[in-house]
């Protein structure tokens, strides 16, 4: 893996390498800090600038994510980091936070908590982006990001799929900001 991610950093391409299960993995348990440790030290080795780490599973509590990320940041402190956080056990929003409050800057979302992981069964997807809008928004911090407009296309896709979707802000706001009067 490491001489692909050396191949498109020669190429001139951007690369953020991404660690998975780094959180604790459904088949192996969890995962000792000093083997996160290990594999981000191959990944930074290449010259890649940014590591996503991982909660592949959603095994991770908001704990285990200052402790990662402190872990990777007092290693590598030239490396950027970002965390893709799944849903799976309820604690992805507040897992987000704690990356947050950890330093991270960079979290990858899904757009109403679509997908999952097709190696994990019953693993729900990212943290809907709504709810991570609301919550950055609601602490004042800005995102760039309409929760309105995002609350009508989540509507769309819902209709769309005929089925309701894991993300919570749409059903927060249905009847105000996903669906203005008019």
């Amino acid at each position: 893996m490491t001489a692909l991610i050396s191949e498109a950093l020669q190429a001139g391409l951007d690369v953020r390498a991404g660690l998975h299960c780094v959180f604790g993995c459904v088949y192996e348990g969890q995962i000792s800090a000093d083997a996160v440790l290990r594999a981000t030290e191959k990944m930074a080795a290449t010259g890649v600038k940014e590591i996503n780490l991982a909660d592949t599973t959603g095994m991770a509590t908001p704990l285990a994510i200052r402790d990662i990320v402190g872990r990777v940041q007092g290693h590598f402190p030239d490396l950027a980091i970002s965390l893709h956080l799944h849903d799976t056990r309820g604690l992805g929003l507040a897992n987000l936070f704690a990356g947050f409050e950890a330093g991270v800057r960079v979290f990858d979302t899904c757009t109403a908590g679509l997908g999952g992981c097709p190696f994990v069964k019953g693993a729900a997807g990212n943290v809907p982006t709504e709810d991570a809008v609301n919550l950055f928004e609601s602490m004042g911090i800005p995102t760039g990001i309409a929760l309105a407009g995002l609350c009508e296309a989540i509507a769309y896709l819902e209709t769309t799929l005929a089925r309701s979707l894991p993300g919570r802000m749409r059903r927060v706001f249905e009847q105000s900001a996903c669906h203005p009067a008019g």
